[in-house]
């Protein structure tokens, strides 16, 4: 035969329910808050930052595309503001990401950077959380207004693919912006012509 509980442990036992599940909803709260702050912020700099026109060859900038792990085949948009630091080899990169087509996720990452013919190559890492799966590095290369780098964690590895946002070089000049010649170059270019009288 079944015991019956004494009504003063039902209401004990709703009331720890009800404590808990109020925890959980503060936690939520808490954490939507923290996203939508960052997304703001991040919106708001990425407007901000629609006045200035980059070389389509810098690092610097916003860059928009899109990641895909290769473990699950998830994917989803991506953006980034890039901006230099007081060291010329560090570069702090802000991500927007998207996950399941609708939510958000931000995080920052200082990438360290080397430049040579073929464009600048970066490196960097970053503790996203356990929830976004702990530790992540990334490595990769841009060049031409083309960004492709892969990341890797734990139990996660993937590509992010984005192209330079405000470029201003164009595939219709001469000398694209990257491709200018140097001092010593044999392809000299024509001082422009004087007016005739």
């Amino acid at each position: 035969m079944t015991a019956q509980r004494h009504p003063f442990q039902q209401r004990s036992r709703l009331s720890l329910e009800f404590r808990s599940l109020r925890r959980w909803i503060s936690c939520l709260g808490l954490l939507c808050a923290f996203i939508l702050t960052g997304c703001t912020s991040f919106e708001r700099d990425w407007r901000a930052s629609e006045q200035f026109v980059n070389p389509c060859d810098g690092f610097s900038g916003r860059w928009e595309g899109s990641w895909k792990s290769d473990v699950n085949g998830h994917h989803g948009k991506l953006r980034a503001l890039i901006s230099p630091t007081d060291n010329d080899r560090i570069y702090n990169a802000r991500f927007k990401a998207t996950y399941a087509f609708i939510i958000p996720y931000q995080f920052e990452i200082p990438m360290t950077v080397t430049t040579d013919d073929q464009g600048v190559h970066f490196e960097g890492q970053a503790d996203l959380g356990w929830l976004a799966g702990g530790n992540y590095t990334y490595n990769g290369i841009a060049h031409g207004g083309q960004f492709d780098s892969v990341y890797c964690a734990s139990k996660d590895n993937g590509i992010f693919t984005m192209s330079k946002v405000d470029a201003c070089c164009s595939h219709d000049d001469p000398y694209p912006i990257d491709e200018l010649p140097t001092e010593d170059a044999s392809t000299e270019i024509a001082a422009p012509l004087a007016p005739q009288e």
